[in-house]
C-alpha cells in the first residue's frame, strides 16, 4: 500500500468536485451533512418502530386492540354520544383511524352503556400506560451524541461549503442553524396519545 498523499491537478471546478468525489467521497461539508441527516434519520427509525404495528417492540398494541374492542362493542360511534363529548368522540375516531386497529376475534357488538363505559376506561388505561412509558423512555435517552452533531455541522458547515464555492455569499445562501436536540423536540415528532374524557369526569391519568 502506498503511503504517498494524493495531490489534485491542475483541473477546472468541474473536474476539482469529480476528484474529491473519487477521492473522500464528496466535498466535506456534503459529507457532514449526509452524516448527520443519516444518524437523525436512523434515530427517527428506531422511535418509529414502537409504534409501527405487527413490530416485536409495538407499544402501541394495547391500545390497538382496546380501540378495536370498543368500536366493535358500539358497531356505531354513535353509541358513544351519551358516554363522550364530541371532543372526545373525535379523538377516538382519529385514533382509530390513525392507529387501524384489527382484531383476530371480535367481541359481538353490545352497546350497553355499562359496557361501553368499562370499554372506554380500558382504553383509557391502555393510552395512560403508554404515555408514561413513551414520556419516560424520551427523557432516559441519550442524545450528546447527535447534539455533537448538529453543533459540529452549525459550526463547520458553512466554512466547508465557502472553500469548497470560494464565495462565502453563495455559501450562506439558504443555510439554517440546526437547533437543539432534547426530548421535548422529539417529543413533538412522536407526541403523546390524546386521552379521551368521559362525560363528567376529572383528569386523573
Amino acid at each position: 500500500m502506498s503511503d504517498e498523499i494524493a495531490v489534485p491537478p491542475r483541473q477546472d471546478n468541474q473536474q476539482w468536485l469529480r476528484w474529491i468525489q473519487a477521492q473522500y467521497g464528496g466535498p466535506a461539508c456534503i459529507r457532514r451533512g449526509k452524516r448527520l441527516h443519516d444518524a437523525l434519520a436512523q434515530l427517527e427509525q428506531s422511535l418509529a418502530r414502537f409504534r409501527q404495528p405487527g413490530h416485536d417492540d409495538d407499544w402501541l398494541a394495547m391500545v390497538r386492540i382496546r380501540l378495536g374492542q370498543l368500536h366493535a362493542l358500539a358497531g356505531d360511534w354513535s353509541k358513544l354520544e351519551p358516554l363522550l363529548d364530541a371532543d372526545s368522540l373525535r379523538i377516538v375516531q382519529q385514533l382509530y383511524t390513525d392507529l387501524q386497529p384489527q382484531l383476530r376475534l371480535p367481541p359481538a357488538p353490545d352497546p350497553r352503556p355499562d359496557v361501553l363505559r368499562t370499554a372506554l376506561q380500558e382504553l383509557q388505561e391502555a393510552i395512560a400506560f403508554f404515555n408514561r412509558r413513551w414520556l419516560r423512555h424520551l427523557q432516559s435517552l441519550d442524545l450528546s451524541f447527535y447534539e455533537r452533531l448538529i453543533a459540529d455541522y452549525n459550526r463547520y458547515y458553512l466554512l466547508e461549503k465557502e472553500c469548497l464555492l470560494q464565495s462565502p455569499r453563495l455559501a450562506r445562501l439558504g443555510f439554517q442553524p440546526l437547533p437543539s436536540l432534547t426530548w421535548q423536540s422529539l417529543l413533538g415528532r412522536f407526541p403523546l396519545l390524546p386521552m379521551p374524557r368521559l362525560r363528567n369526569e376529572t383528569s386523573e391519568h
